[in-house]
This record gives structure tokens, sequence and C-alpha cells, in this order.
């Protein structure tokens, strides 16, 4: 009686431990693949951020400036000799 139990454990051993097998193997490849999509993600991120530092740095600088603000809103230097100072005496505000 005591191999015939043996035997039967044994007998339905052998499929759930394969079963157990094909789950955990099933869990793993869709973390995995989970995994590999935010690893994706993650770097499409850090080019596009490291894209737009590049851009502000290079809109930061002051050649970039000057030609903006000469180009779009009609802006240009002065010289120094035109530049008329004013100083208010007796303000009493």
């Amino acid at each position: 009686m005591r191999k015939r139990i043996i035997y039967i454990l044994a007998t339905f051993s052998v499929p759930l431990l394969l079963f157990v097998n094909v789950w955990q193997s099933q869990k793993y490849m869709v973390d995995f693949f989970e995994v590999r999509a935010l690893v994706e993600s993650q770097e499409s991120l850090i080019s596009g951020n490291k894209r737009l530092l590049n851009r502000v740095a290079e809109l930061d600088s002051p050649t970039k400036i000057v030609d903006a603000t000469e180009a779009s809103l009609d802006l240009y230097p002065i010289d120094k000799d035109s530049l008329v100072r004013l100083h208010l005496v007796g303000n009493n505000e």
C-alpha cells in the first residue's frame, strides 16, 4: 500500500513540476519583455533630454541671442555716442 502511494505521488509530481517550470518561465519572459520595453523607453527619454539640453545650450550662447534679436525683433546694438542718460533731481515720491 505504501509503495502504491509513493508511485501515485511520483506520477502526479512530474506533470506538476513541469507545469510549475512552464509557469515560471512564462512569468520570466513577461518580466523580461517588460523590462526591455522600459529600458528602451528610458534610453529614448535620455536621448531626447540630451537633444533638448544641447538645443538650450545652443540658444543660450550670446551670438545666437544677438542673431535672434536682430532677425526677429528688429533690434540692433546702439553706439555709445547716441546713449543719453537722464538724472531726475528733486523727485519727492
